[in-house]
């Protein structure tokens, strides 16, 4: 019997080694679904906060681009019209000072012709006899004057 005793003390020994460990193992497992637990709890808080402030952060995002597609729609298309007319003025303006200039340089060219065509040695003699008459009747006046 004593190998019997042996065997049922090594036989309670295990199942008492085996008791203990499952209870570490139970007191590991209930830390752990604690924390678990309030992780879940945590996270479901924290999503209570955040989906309310993104569905309104995405509502204010479908307003802002409502509104930039209608600027885009309707002021763009504005700008554009704009430009357009500007362009059209100006092409307007510039064949105005197409005309302008094509007149005015016949008549620069005519100018430039007469002026090619005088005799400034002649005008310089006129002037030089007009002077030359002109003096004495000057001394003249200047006799009757102060």
């Amino acid at each position: 019997m004593t190998e019997l005793s042996k065997e049922t003390k090594t036989t309670e020994g295990m199942l008492s080694e085996i008791l203990r460990c499952q209870k570490k193992r139970l007191w590991y497992m209930r830390i752990t679904c604690i924390v678990v637990v309030i992780f879940l709890v945590i996270l479901t808080a924290t999503l209570f906060r955040i989906v309310p402030r993104v569905s309104e952060l995405m509502d204010q995002m479908q307003t802002e681009l409502k509104k930039i597609d209608r600027l885009i729609d309707e002021d763009i298309t504005e700008g554009i019209s704009n430009i357009n007319e500007l362009v059209d003025e100006t092409d307007k303006m510039m064949e105005n000072v197409n005309g302008v200039l094509d007149e005015n340089t016949d008549a620069v060219t005519d100018t430039v012709k007469k002026l090619n065509e005088i005799d400034f040695d002649s005008l310089n003699e006129a002037i030089k006899s007009l002077n030359d008459v002109v003096k004495p009747l000057s001394d003249f006046f200047k006799g009757f004057g102060r």
